[in-house]
């Protein structure tokens, strides 16, 4: 039995990380600061969603699959694609929150699937504003709250 014996480069030949990324990461760490205005810094929702961006932001720059990499805006909102010179490809890809009041439940108004976008919230009952009923909260104090979630990476 032949064995072989593969080196592994131990750095990058190139790191290119495109204006587009960086927009997404800054608007990711905004999202993160939306969520802690309004819901607080120590609110589950808003640990969540910070650790996962530092933890996915940390593997993004800390892993190495060889040669080029090119980090670039993913289509999806706060999102990323990461490619390499050796075929590898991933996403750091954002996964909205599931979880009530954030929770997209009946057709919140303005709080699609594809985007990270904010929609209405009604503080006095604590849950989104639906559009199939939304006189359902006249009178009560409304918001407009930001989508948390959280960031993952798939290959």
């Amino acid at each position: 039995m032949t064995t072989k014996t593969v080196e592994i480069p131990t750095e990058y030949t190139a790191l290119v990380v495109h204006q587009g990324a960086v927009d997404n990461l800054t608007k990711a760490r905004e999202q993160c600061k939306l969520v802690a205005a309004v819901y607080g810094e120590t609110d589950p929702r808003t640990v969540k969603m910070t650790t996962s961006l530092m933890d996915q932001v940390t593997l993004l720059f800390g892993s190495f699959f060889g040669g080029k990499q090119t980090i670039s805006k993913d289509s999806a909102d706060l999102s990323l694609f990461v490619s390499s010179d050796t075929g590898f490809v991933f996403g750091m890809i954002f996964h909205r929150g599931v979880y009530d009041p954030l929770r997209e439940h009946e057709g919140a108004i303005n709080n699609s699937a594809e985007s990270a976008v904010n929609h209405i919230h009604c503080k006095t009952c604590d849950e989104p504003v639906k559009r199939t009923d939304p006189t359902a909260h006249d009178g009560h104090i409304l918001m407009v709250a930001p989508t948390w979630g959280t960031w993952s990476f798939h290959s």
